[in-house]
C-alpha cells in the first residue's frame, strides 16, 4: 500500500506522514492483545455484555496526501456470537465502543449493519461476515466516500464521510475468541485497489478534458513560446507551416484572422506580428544561441564570447556576473587543455580574472580561489569527456572538470540572451508543469487534496 500510494501520488520528494502499518500497542482497549509484528488481534474479553467491547486503532492515521485510502481485514475467528466491527474512527473516540457508533464509521458482522457516529445502524449488507471472510475499507477522501469489501466484491458506497471523524483504520471487539489479520499493504490485497484508482483518475482526466479551451491564440502562444526557448528550429517550422494561424507562402508569412487575436489579447506579446523577415529573424537569433551553446558544452568558451558579442555586443555590461562565471570556465579550459603546463599567459589570465572580480563585481567567492588553485593542481586530462577520477588534479578541483559545469553555464547564457531578446527564459510549459507541481505540493501540505492527489501533469500531458 506504502508503495502503491506514493507511487500513485508522486509523492517522493515531499516530507509526507507514513501509511497505517499495523495496530497501535498504545492506543488499545485492555482487552485487545496484539501478535505477529501488530497485524493479529486476539479479543481476550468474556463478551458478557456492551461494557465489555473493545476497538484497536492503527499506528498512524490516513495521512491527508492520500486521495485514496485501502486496507483489508480477514476474520481468522469470528469468536462466540460474531460481534467484529470494521471501520474508520478519529483519535478522540472511545475504544470501549466498537467502530461506528461515536465520531466513527464501521461494518458490523453479525447483522451486517452499517453504523456512522450512531448507536442505531442501517441495513448495508445483509449476509454481515464470518470466519474466513476478507473485508475491505476504501476511503475516497477526494469524495468524501466510502465503501466496504467482501472478498473482493465491493459494496454500497456511503456518501458525506468526513475525514476528521473517520481517520484511522480500526477493528472493534464483542464475543469471546475473534480473531482478525489486517492487511495495510504488507501483501497483495483480495480487491483490485488499483483498477478503481485507474477508474477515478480516469474520470477525472475526463473532466478536465471537457474543459476545453476555445482561446487557441493562447495555445498557440504557448507553443510558440515553448519552441524558441527551447531552440526547437525544425519544430517550429512545421508548427507555422501546418498552423492554421498562418497561410504560409515562398515569399511571404501571413497572419489569418485567428492568429490576430493574438495581438489583441496580448499586446506585449513579442511575436504576434509574424511577417517573413520576422520570422527569419527568430530563426537567424535561434541558431545563433545554438552555436554558443555547443561552443560552451564543447569547452570552445572563447569562441563563445565572441559569438555572444556578436549577439548583443553590450552583453559584458548587461550581465557581469554571467560574464565573470564565462571567464573562470575559460580559465578552467586553458588548464584542462594546457596538458599540465603552466604559462606565463595562464598566470596573467588568473590575475586578470582576480581583478575583474574585485573591480567589476566587488566580490572574490569561494569558487575562483577553487579554480585559480588550479595553478597548483594541473595536471588534468586534455580530454573535454575525461573524468575527473581519470586525472591527477585534487581531489578539492576535480568538480571543475565535469560537464555538469558545462552545461549548467550553457543554460544560463541561453536564459540570459532570451532575456535580451525580451522572451521568457523559461519555458511557458514548463513554468505551467512547475506550478502545477507547487499547487499539488500546497494542497497537500494544507489538507485539501481533493482530486489533485491522483493527478499527475506530465502524463496527462504526455510526458514520461
Amino acid at each position: 500500500m506504502d508503495f502503491l500510494m506514493k507511487k500513485e501520488f508522486d509523492l517522493q520528494c515531499l516530507d509526507c506522514p507514513p501509511l497505517p502499518s499495523c495496530w497501535n500497542y498504545y492506543d488499545r482497549d485492555s482487552f485487545c492483545d496484539i501478535k505477529n509484528q501488530g497485524l493479529t488481534v486476539f479479543y481476550r474479553g468474556n463478551g458478557q455484555s456492551d461494557e465489555e467491547a473493545s476497538s484497536i486503532r492503527s499506528d498512524f492515521q490516513i495521512p491527508y496526501y492520500c486521495s485514496i485510502y485501502y486496507y483489508e481485514v480477514e476474520i481468522i475467528n469470528s469468536g462466540e456470537y460474531g460481534y467484529i466491527g470494521i471501520g474508520l474512527s478519529q483519535e478522540q473516540s472511545n475504544l470501549k465502543n466498537l467502530p461506528g457508533w461515536e465520531n466513527s464509521i464501521g461494518f458490523h458482522g453479525d447483522d451486517g449493519d452499517l453504523y456512522y457516529c450512531s448507536g442505531e445502524g442501517y441495513s448495508y449488507h445483509q449476509d454481515g461476515y464470518t470466519e474466513g471472510d476478507v473485508i475491505g475499507v476504501c476511503y475516497n477522501l477526494m469524495k468524501q466516500t466510502i465503501f466496504f469489501v467482501k472478498n473482493g466484491e465491493k459494496l454500497k458506497e456511503i456518501r458525506n464521510i468526513k475525514y476528521h471523524k473517520c481517520s484511522y483504520p480500526t477493528v472493534g471487539f464483542r464475543s469471546k475468541g475473534e480473531v482478525i489479520h489486517a492487511n495495510f499493504g504488507q501483501k497483495k490485497f483480495r480487491y483490485d485497489l488499483q483498477s478503481y484508482i485507474d477508474e477515478q483518475k480516469r474520470q477525472i482526466q475526463e473532466q478536465i478534458a471537457k474543459k476545453y479551451i476555445s482561446d487557441k491564440s493562447l495555445l498557440f502562444s504557448l507553443v510558440l513560446s515553448h519552441l524558441i526557448c527551447q531552440g526547437n528550429e525544425k519544430t517550429l517550422k512545421i508548427l507555422l507551416k501546418e498552423s492554421e494561424f498562418f497561410s504560409t507562402t515562398t515569399t511571404t508569412t501571413k497572419m489569418t484572422k485567428e492568429s490576430e487575436l493574438i495581438s489583441k489579447k496580448n499586446p506585449n506579446y513579442p511575436f504576434t506580428s509574424l511577417s517573413k523577415e520576422k520570422m527569419d529573424y527568430i530563426f537567424k537569433r535561434m541558431k545563433q544561441r545554438k552555436k554558443i551553446k555547443n561552443n560552451i558544452l564543447e569547452g570552445n568558451i572563447e569562441c563563445a564570447k565572441i559569438k555572444i558579442l556578436k549577439y548583443c555586443k553590450d552583453f559584458q555590461k548587461k550581465d557581469k556576473a554571467l560574464w565573470y562565471e564565462l571567464k573562470k570556465q575559460e580559465f578552467i579550459e586553458l588548464i584542462r587543455n594546457g596538458k599540465g603546463s603552466i604559462d606565463q599567459q595562464i598566470l596573467q589570465f588568473g590575475r586578470e580574472l582576480f581583478q575583474y572580480s574585485e573591480n567589476e563585481l566587488n566580490n572574490t567567492d569561494r569558487d575562483l580561489w577553487d579554480v585559480l588553485s588550479l595553478v597548483l593542481y594541473p595536471n588534468t586530462s586534455s580530454s573535454s569527456s575525461s573524468s575527473p577520477s581519470s586525472s591527477s588534479s585534487s581531489p578539492l578541483t576535480n568538480h571543475l572538470f565535469e560537464n555538469q559545469r558545462r552545461e549548467k553555464l550553457s543554460n544560463l547564457i541561453q536564459q540570459s540572451l532570451l532575456t535580451i531578446d525580451q522572451l521568457s527564459s523559461t519555458s511557458p510549459i514548463n513554468k505551467m508543469i512547475s506550478y502545477f507541481a507547487n499547487l499539488k505540493n500546497q494542497s497537500i501540505k494544507s489538507n485539501k487534496v481533493g482530486f489533485i492527489g491522483l493527478l499527475n501533469i506530465k502524463k496527462i500531458i504526455g510526458i514520461k
